[in-house]
């Protein structure tokens, strides 16, 4: 793709609603339930440039929350949690599904012993939490931030009571070795990965800890905010994607081995996001150069409106003229782009022009 505008804006517009019981710890609160499935995904994790569709829960509703109010003392202020047991901090909860079949979160998680020289095994899932969805991009890649935390800290390090999380993506372009509906052939792979690591390894309480990846960990025996006694610092979920094109990803969660003990998954409010342009604003000011935050546009991927403005404080009564030159770009106006005008015309007491603009697919780099 030739390059020509930078991301300048992205508009988006959500709601929260709250709803009883809440628990309340170091002025962070935790509402359980916020709402449905689907209200936890579009009100509370997606941010801009993404829309969800067909969306889907195995669990009980009582291990989803929402948390609000932490960012004094946790390492997000609020989210979307997900938890193997309830979601208010230590209650009893009446519809955790106990035993569940979920092969991919069990490899996911004997996979994580002999990347860390250990030989534990965890031998099953349970509790499982997972919220599931299609979604489309505005843009060439997604992102969001996450927090994983367990009471299993610091005394089940290295063994197999190994709560397991994964965040299982699958659609065009990428092949994996986990399962994916039928209308992703290719597998799904797992984008919740301690940071730089080389082989890619997943974030359990055996690979983020005290001592191992030390650095992504934080300790909390006293149980502040959360009953956790330990949690990560936040990290990032991300993946490059193609624009337009229908994708699908699994937030799971589940306890290893046995069904004591919870382990939490916070998903950072209006954090699921891409890297979409939904409006690029070009101001001139009439007789001086032009003004932008040099906005990037993606081929293929939405339209942008180029919006020209000569300010009121100039003689908006008369007729005035904007010249453009192209000649430093290196996308070719008409062929790279929709064709735009070599000028621009104000008529009296008009102050904005529009344009609307595509960046084309032509398969350049």
């Amino acid at each position: 793709m030739q390059q020509f505008f930078k991301t300048l804006a992205k508009v988006s517009a959500w709601t929260v609603f709250l709803a009883a019981p809440v628990w309340t710890m170091a002025q962070a609160t935790i509402t359980q339930p916020y709402g449905t499935p689907e209200e936890y995904i579009q009100e509370i994790l997606l941010g801009d440039g993404v829309t969800a569709t067909n969306i889907s829960y195995t669990g009980g509703l009582s291990q989803l929350g929402l948390l609000e109010n932490g960012a004094s003392v946790f390492s997000v202020d609020a989210g979307l949690m997900l938890n193997t047991d309830n979601a208010l901090c230590d209650d009893f909860c009446a519809d955790c599904l106990g035993g569940g079949v979920d092969p991919d979160l069990l490899e996911v998680a004997n996979s994580v012993p002999p990347l860390i020289g250990q030989s534990f095994s965890v031998n099953g899932v349970y509790d499982l939490c997972i919220l599931e969805f299609d979604f489309e991009a505005g843009g060439d890649s997604i992102s969001f931030n996450y927090v994983f935390g367990s009471d299993e800290y610091l005394t089940y390090v290295n063994t197999q009571y190994n709560d397991i999380f994964a965040f299982f993506l699958s659609g065009p372009g990428i092949t994996g070795p986990y399962a994916a509906p039928a209308g992703f052939p290719d597998g799904a792979i797992n984008i919740a990965q301690v940071p730089e690591s080389d082989p890619l390894l997943p974030v359990t309480i055996s690979s983020v800890n005290n001592v191992t990846n030390s650095a992504y960990y934080i300790d909390n025996p006293a149980n502040d905010v959360l009953c956790q006694n330990g949690y990560t610092v936040k990290l990032t979920a991300e993946s490059e994607v193609e624009c337009g094109e229908t994708y699908h990803i699994r937030l799971a969660i589940a306890d290893g081995s046995d069904t004591a003990l919870e382990s939490i998954v916070i998903l950072e409010s209006g954090s699921f996001e891409s890297n979409s342009v939904v409006e690029v604003d070009l101001n001139i000011n009439v007789g001086a150069d032009l003004v932008t935050d040099n906005p990037v546009i993606f081929e293929d991927c939405g339209e942008a409106v180029l919006t020209f403005t000569r300010p009121i404080e100039t003689i908006i009564d008369i007729e005035e003229m904007v010249i453009i030159d192209y000649s430093a770009s290196t996308a070719i106006n008409g062929v790279d782009f929709t064709e735009l005008p070599d000028t621009v015309f104000f008529p009296p007491f008009v102050t904005v022009q529009e344009f609307p603009l595509d960046a084309f697919e032509d398969g350049l780099v």
